[in-house]
């Protein structure tokens, strides 16, 4: 969680101006699946989590990208998509 930003700075930097980066992440919801993969993630050495749609939209807006709505690809399901465009 801490190196997203970076990452994502590190990608805007390969994209030509107005290109996109489409984002497929698990994220925290309040489903059981989510809670507990995110507890698997903390359990591990290292500093890996799950992030919300919240927080993933943030990171993509600080790195840079201008992102849209994050859609769950299925109806409550705790994979969303996020389509995030770099201006130009």
């Amino acid at each position: 969680m801490a190196e997203r930003v970076v990452l994502l700075r590190h990608v805007a930097g390969l994209l030509a101006p107005g290109g996109i980066v489409f984002v497929v992440t698990t994220v925290t919801r309040p489903q059981l699946f989510s809670r507990h993969f995110d507890l698997l993630l903390r359990a591990q050495e290292g500093q890996m989590e799950l992030s919300s749609a919240d927080v993933l939209t943030r990171q993509l807006t600080e790195a840079g990208f201008t992102p849209e709505r994050p859609r769950p690809i299925a109806p409550g399901a705790p994979v969303v998509t996020v389509a995030a465009a770099l201006p130009g």
